[in-house]
């Protein structure tokens, strides 16, 4: 048992960003895997870190990791990085270390993966909310890759950190995509005790502006619910609701020139 070189056809997001630091792709018979070794120290980093001609690079503390990729094919991808401490001397001899993570487009060096594959994981966690067993199983069986049900709860918190807030967000979407109509209604997740009551507010898009859990589904509580929607600077000119009262109260004080639409299943007869 050993390795194999071999040529592989693979045309991936690392790839394209750092061809110049492939030095090899070989089948690990052992590990079942392609493995496409790269390296660093390969790379030209005078010119990258535009620092003057004759400028030295040195390294430390040399080390490899494996870095796991999306994969397609029959095999796991695995990139195998050669890295290590860059630095470099100034004109007065002072030694300057240079940050590694952000040249490394596509990578992420602590998590130990592509991006490419965080995102696969993130995505089917949060769009297909199957549960993060699941979803470990998915990425293995579907992608070949490995993560386990830790590490993929620990990546939903830290991307969802890097998000705008909720009051950001509606700006976003509503710079993209003017908002003017508001899908007033409310959701009870399964699974709570006692029950909890969640309000969501999408717009004509289907877009999810607002979705907030509350203890009670009264007036004052929605009241407050739209003035805070109201104070990201959206002006909604019609509201879709059942025939909640509070709910019909909330947007009369909150939003009092909207026209209030009752949902067509509530006013048509079966």
């Amino acid at each position: 048992m050993g390795t194999i070189n071999v040529t592989v056809p693979l045309k991936t997001e690392v790839i394209d960003a750092h061809g110049d630091m492939v030095t090899k792709a070989s089948f690990d018979e052992e590990r079942e895997s392609i493995v496409v070794r790269m390296d660093v120290r390969q790379r030209g980093w005078r010119k990258r870190l535009k620092l003057p001609r004759g400028t030295q690079i040195f390294w430390a503390d040399i080390r490899t990791v494996d870095i796991k990729e999306l994969s397609a094919l029959l095999w796991p991808v695995i990139y195998r990085l050669t890295y290590g401490d860059g630095w470099y001397r100034s004109k007065d001899g002072a030694r300057h270390y240079f940050a590694l993570q952000p040249h490394l487009e596509g990578i992420d060096l602590s998590r130990q993966c592509t991006t490419l594959a965080l995102r696969a994981g993130v995505l089917l966690a949060v769009m297909a909310g199957v549960g993060l067993r699941t979803v470990c199983w998915l990425m293995q069986e579907l992608f070949h890759v490995e993560v386990s049900k830790s590490s993929l709860d620990r990546w939903i918190k830290e991307c969802a950190g890097q998000l705008p807030d909720a009051a950001e967000m509606a700006k976003i979407l509503n710079r993209d995509k003017p908002i003017t109509e508001g899908h007033f209604d409310e959701i009870f997740p399964k699974g709570q005790h006692p029950k909890r009551c969640t309000l969501v507010l999408r717009d004509e898009y289907g877009r999810i502006i607002a979705a907030r859990e509350v203890e009670e589904r009264d007036e004052a509580t929605v009241t407050a619910f739209l003035l805070e929607v109201k104070a990201w600077g959206l002006e909604l000119k019609a509201f879709y609701v059942d025939g909640c009262e509070a709910y019909r109260n909330a947007i009369k004080a909150v939003f009092p020139d909207a026209a209030i639409q009752y949902d067509y299943f509530r006013v048509c007869p079966t």
